[in-house]
């Protein structure tokens, strides 16, 4: 797909900002659009239908500098803190 130009501007499918470029639309929505809803919508850049807008965008619109994948495997954790109210001490768990 031919990308579109950098001078357009867009505005997000979920909350309707107007003003967007391609970059800061491509940042926009998966920061602020993780947790949404997905629909079937038509995607306003290259009017093709789409379940999943925040993916189609990254996959198919994302400007070149944008990285496609993560290099490498990817190693989540999480930090778990509690407090003991008695004498205040706390315990970290680390999961992973």
């Amino acid at each position: 797909l031919a990308q579109p130009s950098s001078k357009t501007k867009y505005a997000c499918l979920y909350c309707k900002w107007p003003s967007f470029s391609l970059e800061q639309l491509c940042i926009h929505v998966p920061l602020y659009h993780t947790n949404e809803q997905e629909f079937s919508i038509k995607c306003n850049l290259c009017q093709r239908p789409t379940h999943n807008y925040a993916v189609h965008l990254h996959d198919e619109h994302s400007p070149e500098q944008h990285p496609r994948s993560i290099a490498g495997p990817l190693y989540a954790f999480s930090l778990v803190v509690c407090r003991r109210k008695r004498d205040n001490c706390f315990l970290v768990v680390q999961e992973s």
